[in-house]
């Protein structure tokens, strides 16, 4: 006999049929397997120029541009800051066992530097993220901890950012602060979060401050380069100076959208697994194999040629930087949302990865696309892909989604969000139970509606509403935050559309 579950959100009823739901004994996922969700500082916490906090890009953007669709900021944005509190006591009623978020590193250090170590850092901000902690180990939530998710002071910005190498000492530094207050109670750490956006903000704020690296070849490449340092720097002093202590593990967050070719020609093939090099393997390849992939280093020198340079775009490592960055995930971390088709294009002349790659990226016209983020498009079938390439290139190493979600206008019967959910959670299951894909957890972005960086308040990823019309912040449940709930108890993908009894 079917389960229906009856909800009662803001005032009116939403009936779902989920089939089999509580037959524990189908279970999808074993007991140790982990759900959690996401948020990062500065789409959630406000306070932006509150008890001492520094200026970051993001301030800067949002104040001083008009890159913002809607024109909004992120200076109350959901209040977190004060309101952290009510969003782990949601958490707790929603089940989850982790809670990944990112520490403001101009709230932490004003400046962005540690001229004194421990002692430069802002004890508000100290406090708050101690609170915060406190207070989800207190819930049974294990908190997770992005050191860098986007959001960089704005002095290191007005140097080059990752296109300076003095970040790489910055950050390492930022970090041993971050390791030193809190090590002893957080054993998951994410040091940056998707280098590949990460790169594109550091070229985009080059260009808005009109810093000396505006119109400079290779500034992707650059970026690549001193963002790989900067995470292994980080890693390698957790491994002398913490992990004996405190038993934690370190890993850069990757973003793992899939690029397939877009027919079975043998050129569009061999582009597309090209591409797939460019975006994902210029990060795994240097941590899991030691150096950038060879198909990207002969591409990047040939076009580099051709654009009339002495040398290649893409820096050449030392052995010593080789050696430094081989070997520093304790685990794939992987964000995934989209994919793209690929075909080979040799036609381009430009300064771009497309046109060093001889590639061009498009969509499948029958994929269905966000309402709100254009870029977005369903294709759950390519989170198996990605998960199996991951697989074939780096040794199968264990993986956790650290970040899977859908941006809509703020429905609260959100079926387009569940439907992406339960869609991309068969893959999985499908890659552990047929593939062998060593998959440990998985995050739902995202906890709550939050400023969405150049979109917005116009793009909402949340289980949760808020009303950001109203000064308290308040938030509320939606339909999706009820289904995962359940997922999380039963740990059981539940069959939407699916009228049979029982699947086992």
């Amino acid at each position: 006999m079917k389960t229906f579950i009856q909800l009662v959100i803001v005032g009116y009823f939403y009936v779902f049929s989920f089939s089999s739901f509580n037959q524990v004994k189908c279970a999808d996922f074993d007991e140790n397997f982990l759900f959690g969700v996401a948020t990062s500082a500065y789409q959630v916490e406000g306070g932006w120029n509150e008890d001492g906090k520094g200026e970051n890009i993001w301030d800067y953007i949002t104040h001083k541009t008009n890159l913002i669709m809607d024109n909004s900021t992120g200076d109350i944005a959901c209040d977190s800051y004060h309101k952290f509190k009510e969003d782990v006591f949601l958490l707790k009623s929603l089940g989850v066992k982790f809670y990944r978020f990112s520490i403001s590193w101009s709230r932490l250090l004003p400046n962005g530097t540690a001229p004194n170590g421990i002692w430069s850092a802002n004890p508000y901000a100290v406090e708050y993220y101690k609170q915060l902690i406190d207070e989800l180990i207190a819930n049974n939530i294990i908190p997770m901890v992005t050191l860098y998710h986007f959001d960089m002071p704005l002095p290191m910005a007005q140097y080059g950012g990752f296109q300076n190498e003095r970040i790489v000492r910055d950050f390492e530094n930022y970090a041993d602060v971050v390791f030193k207050l809190y090590g002893h109670k957080v054993k998951h750490w994410f040091t940056i979060n998707e280098p590949n956006s990460c790169c594109e903000i550091d070229v985009l704020m080059a260009s808005v401050l009109q810093t000396e690296y505006v119109g400079n070849h290779g500034l992707i490449y650059m970026c690549t380069r001193n963002l790989l340092l900067a995470h292994a720097s980080v890693y390698r002093l957790y491994q002398k100076k913490y992990k004996w202590k405190y038993y934690g593990n370190v890993a850069l967050v990757i973003d793992s959208n899939y690029f397939q070719a877009g027919s079975d020609c043998d050129d569009d093939l061999k582009a597309a697994e090209r591409y797939r090099q460019f975006m994902i393997g210029k990060w795994g390849h240097p941590i899991y194999i030691g150096d950038f992939p060879s198909v990207m280093k002969e591409y990047v020198a040939n076009a580099s040629r051709a654009q009339g340079l002495t040398t290649s775009k893409l820096p050449v490592f030392t052995e010593k930087e080789v050696n430094l960055i081989r070997g520093t995930n304790d685990y794939y971390a992987m964000n995934y949302y989209t994919s793209r088709l690929v075909f080979f294009n040799d036609t381009l002349n430009e300064d771009s990865l497309q046109s060093d790659a001889q590639v061009f990226v498009t969509v499948d016209p029958k994929w269905k696309q966000s309402p709100t983020q254009p870029l977005i498009y369903v294709v759950p079938e390519a989170i198996r892909k990605s998960l199996r390439f991951i697989r074939d290139e780096y040794r199968n190493p264990t993986i956790m989604v650290t970040e899977n979600g859908y941006g809509d206008k703020g429905e609260f019967d959100d079926r387009d969000r569940i439907n992406y959910f339960n869609d991309h959670l068969k893959q999985m299951v499908l890659s552990m139970n047929e593939d062998n894909v060593k998959i440990i957890g998985y995050t739902a972005w995202s906890f709550m509606d939050n400023f969405e960086w150049t979109n917005g308040y116009l793009s909402k990823f949340g289980l949760y509403s808020v009303d950001f019309n109203s000064s308290a912040r308040p938030r509320y449940e939606k339909d999706s935050a009820v289904y995962y709930r359940k997922l999380i108890e039963t740990k059981t993908i539940p069959d939407l559309d699916d009228n049979s009894e029982n699947r086992c």
